[in-house]
């Protein structure tokens, strides 16, 4: 699928930020290799919002990097599930 959405080393170095941690260029390199870059896209891509796919991408590095062990709880990007922004509203009053 070929989408506008990149996840960058940039993203991957804000959650570790987050967490406090700091790492080398190389560390954060090998670290946005093991990412499954498909799966975290297709997640953000259920949602319309360009700020909640933001936060479920951040969501989504951040639970990759607690499952490796790479930073703790508690999780500093949590997506709310009760963002219901897939379908807009639409004004039935409005004619185009």
């Amino acid at each position: 699928m070929n989408t506008a959405w990149e996840i960058t080393t940039d993203d991957v170095d804000a959650v570790l930020k987050s967490h406090g941690k700091k790492v080398s260029e190389a560390d954060l390199d090998k670290i946005h290799e093991q990412l499954d870059h498909e799966s975290i896209i297709d997640g953000l891509l259920t949602y319309s919002s360009m700020d909640v796919q933001i936060s479920s991408m951040l969501s989504d590095i951040e639970d990759h990097l607690i499952s490796t062990a790479q930073v703790q709880a508690p999780k500093m990007f949590v997506l709310d599930e009760d963002f219901s922004d897939e379908f807009d509203e639409v004004d039935e009053d409005h004619e185009g």
